[in-house]
């Protein structure tokens, strides 16, 4: 059972980093501020072109802040589901090694 709660210890923290890490923002090129930029500057005609690059930015760096939360959100389900799997299994384990000592208690109490 200690060995089932070090691994879900592990897969916590494990899931703790990826929800650390969801909080950096990954790169962004100057292809993906061009397209956008165009599309804020569509919109806004009159918005000063430097105000269109920086929303551009700042509207990417948001989209991809918001999926790599849902990444590491998604990791820490799979890690709660598997830890609680786990958990189960260690708990069906246990009950089957006290079966198996009442048997063979059991066992060596009969008359051969």
């Amino acid at each position: 059972m200690r060995a089932v709660w070090a691994v879900m210890g592990v897969l916590f923290v494990l899931s703790a980093v990826v929800a650390i890490t969801a909080t950096i923002p990954v790169g962004i090129n100057a292809q993906e501020v061009g397209e956008e930029a165009e599309v804020i500057a569509e919109s806004n005609p009159n918005m000063p072109s430097a105000d269109v690059i920086d929303a551009a930015v700042s509207l990417l760096r948001l989209e991809q802040r918001r999926r790599v939360t849902y990444l590491a959100l998604a990791y820490l389900f799979v890690w709660t589901v598997l830890g609680g799997y786990m958990a189960l299994i260690a708990r069906r384990q246990g009950r089957l090694q006290a079966e198996l000592a009442r048997l063979q208690a059991r066992v060596d109490r009969s008359p051969s």
